[in-house]
């Protein structure tokens, strides 16, 4: 659509609904090199409907004259005379362009334009002069403004000159815009960065623990597996207690450790031990002691049971426990198809406790150990009948009790 002239008293025609804006004038009448060093940016800005002005002019014939060029229908104008009143405006209204004369009579426009590049940063300012000079033009150029423009101009001329600072004040706002907005969502990145990172550092320490928590039950397992094939290569009752002693005081260190065997009496008895730090010639007298006390409380216990001083032995063992009460004991009973094969007992002073490694291990030494006990009792019987193994026939599964102790 063409853009519509001023008419013949020198003022621009009124704008209707949906014409074309000063800015979009410009891009029309420009010249064709001009044109083609356009941005993209600039070529993307928006005009609002009716661009605002702010015209700062002391003499009154050039303020007529800019108003002249600006007229009622293609601007909205706000005339005002001096920088108190200008400074006031800009900050109670928003304005597209400021047209300020190069010498108020309340100071310099210079100052002026200083200000609204601090303050607002996105308006682009035009300077006018009755008369521009040489030396005007280096103000302008020096505090900012993006053009000069003079009195004696034509009104086309005007208006193309400011729809060229109304589009760059667009430009400028939108970049700043975009600006703002990429700052905003930088800083919302960042805290997502942030809460990311925290949570990789959680992930991590997770994965860290669960590593180690992998590589101790692999040691276990490695553990237990080695235990399994010592013993099973061991069919002898004799050098089965002896093998599983010896494992105990490699993984525990130096410990006391006692194997109570079942009878067919339903008694327990010595099977083998090892004395660490108790008296050599009462040894054997406490272990029996224990045999026919401690051994019988513990003939049913499911898992491993793990005890510390005198109060948890007396309310686990009772009174009989006295002899070992000042210790860490380690206890468990070996079954097989729910009849007890052995009960085994590990204690030391309460200077040692035992370690949560060796801890770990226990139930698989009682569980390798019940199972080679139950496989040498159906090894070392499987010429007799059933019913002459020692007990009634049944007791283990299939396979009746035998007297280990025997």
């Amino acid at each position: 659509m063409a853009r519509k002239r001023k008419n013949e008293g020198g003022t621009p025609a009124g704008r209707h609904q949906g014409t074309r804006s000063p800015g979009d004038d410009a891009r029309t009448d420009r010249a064709p090199e001009r044109a083609e060093t356009e941005s993209h940016d600039c070529q993307a800005a928006e005009p609002p409907v009716r661009p605002r002005v702010l015209v700062v002019v002391s003499s009154p014939d050039l303020r007529q004259s800019v108003a002249g060029h600006l007229g009622v229908g293609e601007f909205e104008a706000c005339l005002t005379d001096s920088i108190a009143d200008a400074t006031a405006r800009l900050r109670r209204d928003p304005f597209d362009v400021a047209i300020i004369q190069v010498r108020l009579t309340d100071g310099t426009g210079a100052s002026l334009v200083r200000f609204i590049e601090e303050s607002h940063p996105g308006l682009c300012v035009v300077m006018v002069s009755d008369c521009p000079t040489l030396e005007e033009a280096s103000i302008a150029l020096r505090c900012g403004a993006c053009d000069l423009l003079g009195s004696g101009m034509n009104s086309p001329e005007f208006v193309d000159r400011l729809a060229d600072a109304l589009r760059r004040s667009w430009v400028v706002r939108d970049r700043e815009d975009r600006i703002r907005k990429l700052r905003k969502a930088c800083r919302e990145l960042n805290k997502a960065r942030k809460i990311v990172s925290s949570q990789v550092g959680s992930l991590c320490d997770d994965l860290a623990t669960a590593y180690q928590d992998l590589t101790g039950k692999v040691a276990d397992a490695a553990a237990a597996a080695e235990f399994n094939s010592i013993v099973r290569q061991e069919l002898d009752l004799e050098s089965l207690l002896r093998v599983v002693l010896e494992y105990v005081l490699a993984k525990a260190g130096p410990t006391n450790a006692a194997v109570f065997l079942p009878a067919s009496s339903g008694d327990f008895t010595l099977g083998a031990y090892i004395n660490y730090d108790g008296p050599k010639d009462s040894a054997e007298t406490l272990l029996d002691h224990l045999a026919c006390t401690i051994a019988p409380r513990l003939e049913h216990q499911i898992g491993v049971l793990r005890l510390s001083g005198r109060a948890d032995m007396n309310e686990r063992l009772g009174p009989e426990s006295d002899w070992i009460a000042d210790s860490h004991v380690m206890a468990f009973a070996c079954h097989d198809q729910g009849e007890c094969l052995a009960v085994v007992l590990i204690h030391r002073g309460l200077a040692t406790p035992f370690s949560d490694d060796f801890a770990r291990l226990v139930p698989a030494i009682a569980d390798h150990f019940g199972r080679q006990l139950s496989r040498i009792i159906r090894c070392h019987h499987r010429h007799l009948p059933k019913d002459k193994w020692g007990l009634k026939p049944g007791s283990l599964g299939e396979d009746p009790d035998i007297d280990l102790a025997a």
